[in-house]
């Protein structure tokens, strides 16, 4: 199979992350820091070991300001339902996934303001329209490192400085950037951070990250149990046992720490080079086969993520044709960012994604140029 769906969940997984997932289970099966014998202990120093990769990957100080969850949508809510309360207003941009509009919305029926700030055809949100878009009671705004529609990637420092003069907090959602590319929390200087294993970190899927910088106070949205305080009927304070109620992931997090590691060796700066190189061998590749349209900016810097149509042709039809004929796994449809192909102007018909990984290679890329070259004969 050549695969090329790598924004929904990276395959293959390298073997030292599916191995230390095992390991864990054999090993340090018990439920982490749920008890003082020597396998609960062990778990618990996995997960701590997994914190401290993270500390370090991302440029930050203190691993416990790293809480687990079981993915960016989960990890987002918590973000965004944990800050606004009634009253207050909220803007995010049109290239946001559902995992951020759904409970955005969701606040907004709870009371809450809530303004979006279109990206222009090319998926990029300029920094002035964030500006204007900001007022005295702006109590957060929420951007995407990475469209996971356009492939565009957005200048998240300059923005957290505009938001940061205003008062404002900012939660970045770098579901598409974690892992493919330079990503350093502290030089961004972001309040609130979220993604996944599952993706660009080459991890497992069922485990998510927010990071949440000291200082900043959310509240609960799920209360449980967490080995901690336990005499107590509300939900300790403290993090991040307050966003970590109930049994952790722990195989999950023992693979995301390994594969904290496995990012670490090949190096993120070259991961991003060279998923970037393949979606411009892609797009060069098809830019002129009539009857294709690339979306996006077709030159400058993105991640490994392009958007085509072949014609009027349905999503749905090109993508069961690939899979049928050539044995090519992409994602079509509006990819859970309906406001994103507002922009693109594919609201009415959605849209075809490749999107490249570490695992992709040039010939792989040249076969899926052949095929969408014959595909435009037929459709």
């Amino acid at each position: 199979m050549y695969y090329f769906d790598n924004a929904a969940t990276t395959w293959p997984k390298p073997n030292t992350v599916v191995s230390a997932a095992i390991k864990c289970i054999v090993k340090s099966g018990a439920n982490p820091n749920r008890g003082g014998y020597a396998m609960a202990k062990e778990a618990g120093h996995v997960v701590l070991e997994t914190r401290r990769e993270l500390c370090s990957f991302f440029g930050t100080q203190d691993p416990f300001e790293y809480m687990f969850v079981h993915n960016t949508t989960q990890a987002l809510n918590f973000a965004i339902k944990g800050i606004l309360k009634p009253g207050d207003h909220a803007v995010a941009s049109s290239i946001e996934h559902n995992s951020s509009l759904r409970p955005l919305n969701k606040m907004k029926s709870a009371g809450c303001d809530v303004d979006i700030v279109f990206a222009d055809k090319n998926g990029d949100v300029s920094p002035q329209s964030i500006a204007s878009a900001l007022k005295d009671n702006t109590k957060l705004l929420v951007i995407s490192h990475a469209s996971n529609v356009f492939g565009s990637i957005q200048p998240v420092g300059e923005i957290i400085e505009i938001a940061h003069k205003n008062g404002t907090m900012v939660l970045v959602d770098a579901a598409q950037s974690a892992g493919s590319m330079p990503l350093s929390i502290k030089d961004i200087n972001a309040d609130m951070v979220a993604f996944p294993a599952h993706k660009g970190l080459y991890g497992l899927q069922g485990t998510g990250v927010l990071y949440v910088k000291n200082g900043i106070i959310l509240d609960t949205i799920i209360e449980g149990g967490t080995g901690s305080d336990s005499k107590i009927l509300l939900q300790p304070e403290m993090f991040p046992d307050k966003f970590e109620a109930g049994t952790q992931n722990a195989p999950g997090i023992a693979a995301l720490g390994e594969a904290v590691r496995f990012i670490r060796q090949k190096n993120v700066e070259h991961i991003f080079n060279h998923e970037n190189m393949l979606a411009k061998q892609f797009i060069h590749g098809i830019q002129g086969i009539e009857n294709v349209t690339v979306y996006g900016n077709t030159d400058g810097p993105r991640c490994g993520i392009v958007s085509i149509n072949i014609g009027n042709a349905d999503p749905g039809t090109v993508e069961n044709l690939l899979d049928e004929r050539y044995d090519i796994a992409i994602r079509s449809g509006y990819h859970c960012a309906p406001l994103a192909h507002k922009s693109m102007g594919t609201y009415d018909t959605g849209a075809v994604r490749f999107s490249f990984g570490y695992y992709n290679d040039e010939r792989q890329v040249d076969y899926a140029i052949r095929a969408i070259r014959e595909l435009a004969k037929d459709l």
